[in-house]
């Protein structure tokens, strides 16, 4: 059965881009548009793996992983944060919310992403 990860992203072409990249391998992707979203379809579909992006509309993604790592079936669920930020500050709450990879968007490119979550899902 194929991992399944949950990008949380208001832009829809990274959603599609990184959905490309994680398809292609062989992954499951379940989206979300928004953190309240995010938050819903994590705990309703318990992904293998997030992604999620921290500066969104409607709400705070890094508000969101905490919430999801209180939730019983989250606490351990592998979370790689996507971000513009990129300043170390960022990075250290970030790391703080207990997320387990941060990762520039600009740096999103398969070489980056793939390795990371493979490692992540231990494969």
């Amino acid at each position: 059965m194929a991992k399944r990860i949950l990008i949380i992203d208001d832009e829809v072409q990274i959603r599609d881009l990184l959905k490309l990249m994680l398809v292609k391998e062989g992954f499951e992707v379940i989206e979300a548009d928004n953190a309240g979203v995010g938050y819903e379809t994590a705990c309703a579909q318990k992904p293998d793996l997030i992604i999620s992006d921290i500066i969104m509309p409607g709400g705070d993604g890094l508000t969101m992983i905490g919430q999801i790592r209180e939730h019983a079936a989250c606490k351990k669920t592998p979370i790689i944060v996507l971000s513009n930020l990129d300043d170390e500050g960022s990075v250290q709450i970030a790391n703080d919310s207990g997320v387990s990879c941060f990762i520039v968007k600009t740096n999103l490119v398969p070489e980056v992403i793939i390795p990371k979550v493979k490692e992540l899902l231990g494969l």
